[in-house]
């Protein structure tokens, strides 16, 4: 019984790191310290699998499947913001890392980063960066995306979005 507990825990223990996100994200996601204004937590992506199972949308269905672990940093008026320098370094080592610029506005002091990292023709992951004068946030998020899988989006909903009926509420 014994033995059959320890190899759970060794597997359980190897699916994990090989299913880590990189190092330059989990790094910067330790390194920035929680004062009154960081919010910090992650999503694992069982919780995505499972509520594809509970959904009755099959678009839901289909994104919820692709999904897997995401991470969020969120800072507002904190004593500890994320500075233009280090910010900056992060974008720098997530390039090292394979992540490449998907979209990027710089204005009035304020960027916003989108990068993707791909394997093949498949999305592996992206970061959502955005740095403000006062506030910063970072949504990284390991995924399994196609670009057929975008296609087929943008074809069931490409009309819905031209038309107004598709609303992103944040």
């Amino acid at each position: 019984m014994k033995l059959k507990v320890i190899f759970t825990i060794i597997a359980l223990q190897t699916a994990v790191f090989c299913h880590a996100q990189s190092l330059s994200i989990w790094s910067f996601y330790h390194s920035v310290s929680r004062d009154e204004g960081t919010s910090k937590f992650m999503i694992p992506g069982l919780i995505f699998k499972i509520s594809s199972l509970v959904t009755d949308d099959k678009d839901a269905r289909f994104l919820l499947r692709r999904l897997g672990k995401i991470k969020i940093i969120t800072q507002e008026n904190s004593l500890d913001l994320v500075s233009s320098k280090c910010y900056d370094r992060f974008v720098r080592k997530l390039h090292r890392d394979n992540f490449q610029d998907f979209i990027s506005v710089r204005d009035k002091g304020e960027n916003t980063n989108i990068m993707v990292r791909q394997k093949g023709d498949k999305i592996k992951g992206f970061v959502i960066l955005v740095k403000e004068k006062k506030a910063f946030t970072m949504v990284s998020a390991k995924c399994n995306f196609s670009m057929s899988d975008f296609q087929k989006l943008m074809t069931d909903h490409g009309n819905d979005l031209k038309k107004g009926k598709v609303n992103v509420n944040l």
